[in-house]
């Protein structure tokens, strides 16, 4: 007797736990292709500086140096 009352309260806290799971698991995909980009993307950023620092030093300092 006691089952038949508890039974729905568990299988309602384990669909609970289910989604909740769940939930985190989509969340963690969502943060981890966000570092993902923002890492690739600071890449590129600090790859362009670089460049530009290297350009700059070849096509205007060494003219003047000159």
């Amino acid at each position: 007797m006691k089952e038949k009352i508890t039974m729905p309260m568990a299988d309602f806290l384990n669909s609970l736990t289910d989604r909740t799971r769940k939930g985190i698991a989509l969340h963690n995909e969502v943060v981890d292709s966000v570092i993902e980009n923002t890492s690739i993307l600071l890449c590129m950023a600090i790859a362009r500086v670089i460049y530009l620092a290297f350009f700059i030093k070849l096509r205007v300092l060494s003219p003047i140096n000159a």
